[in-house]
């Protein structure tokens, strides 16, 4: 496999019965845009890559060399945050950040999709997290995820893989998550996008309630998974392998907390660039940060007794992990 020396999964997906994986190569670009496939759409493009663009089974990921051991996981609700912990992360030139890559969530489907066995879909996401884990720079010591937000629903076959690894979990008021999913919807708040099932939910009512309900739903859904798994973790003897964070704690816990959880201290000039990462806004870097919550909160108003009711009693559970209390109770 050492044709593959130096590239990058960008796409994985069944073709002609199996589970493939394909291949692009970034050449001098780090992975430091806000999301995966910004770094992919730039150099997918090249005459290079049209021309020389590799493909292996999925099973093959095997046999690629070792690449850096995960240092950390980030999940999240969305519009919490997320994408400003993984680009304040890859500030760092030590650190190799995945903001939600496609192949991932790729891995963590197949199963869902065609009927494969445990073992072999356990091998395919474990290689498939070590091909983007290969160094490609030097220097590069630690290797983070940020999933997207629906992938924790499925954080307890992550931790499975990876019981050592410590993971975070950030959140935000509900109303302003909702208040910027209704401006903008998000690809796992919308009706299918996640099985009904996962949710709680029948076929019909995804598709019939009200969309704040639906969307409230959802949110619910993935805050309880991050608390079952710390339920999981303490009955295990791993306390404080999550972090749970509030987008009220940002940008500040970016800087300690979450080094510090992670279990790395940055050098000084790493520290420069990940303070001036946390001042910009972290969907259009070029642009400064400027706070809106309350503004949120006053949009999604209408909809603050469903917030209530249906997300509520989770994020109340959230807040009380955040602060030490015993996060698997009071999730319903």
């Amino acid at each position: 496999m050492s044709r593959l020396r130096g590239w990058t999964p960008f796409r994985a997906g069944w073709v002609d019965g199996a589970m493939s994986v394909d291949w692009c190569h970034l050449g001098e670009r780090r992975l430091t845009d806000p999301f995966f496939y910004e770094t992919v759409a730039l150099a997918i493009g090249h005459p290079f890559n049209a021309a020389f663009r590799q493909r292996i089974p999925a099973d093959d990921l095997r046999h690629l060399s070792a690449g850096l051991a995960p240092t950390g996981f980030v999940f999240h609700t969305a519009r919490c945050g997320s994408t400003l912990c993984a680009q304040t992360l890859a500030a760092d030139p030590a650190n190799v950040v995945v903001s939600e890559g496609m192949p991932v969530r790729a891995m963590l489907e197949a199963p869902r999709q065609v009927p494969v066995a445990q073992d072999r879909a356990d091998s395919w996401l474990m290689g498939i997290l070590n091909a983007l884990a290969r160094p490609r720079f030097p220097g590069e010591a630690r290797f983070f995820v940020k999933f997207m937000a629906a992938d924790v629903l499925d954080i307890g076959w992550i931790a499975r893989l990876y019981p050592t690894v410590p993971w975070l979990f950030l959140y935000r008021a509900p109303l302003e998550i909702l208040a910027s999913q209704r401006r903008r919807g998000g690809a796992d708040t919308s009706p299918g996008a996640i099985p009904p099932e996962r949710l709680g939910l029948s076929l019909e009512a995804a598709f019939t309630m009200p969309r704040a309900a639906y969307q409230l739903t959802v949110l619910a859904a993935l805050g309880r998974a991050a608390l079952d798994q710390a339920a999981s973790d303490e009955a295990a003897r791993r306390p404080g392998r999550g972090l749970f964070l509030r987008y009220d704690d940002l940008p500040g816990a970016l800087l300690d907390r979450v080094p510090a959880h992670f279990g790395f201290t940055p050098c000084a000039a790493a520290c420069e660039a990940m303070a001036a990462a946390t001042r910009r806004h972290a969907k259009a870097p070029g642009t400064l940060f400027t706070p809106e919550g309350a503004a949120k909160r006053q949009e999604a108003a209408p909809w603050a007794e469903a917030a209530q009711t249906i997300a509520g009693p989770v994020f109340a559970a959230l807040d009380a992990a955040r602060h030490g209390g015993r996060s698997g109770h009071g999730t319903g």
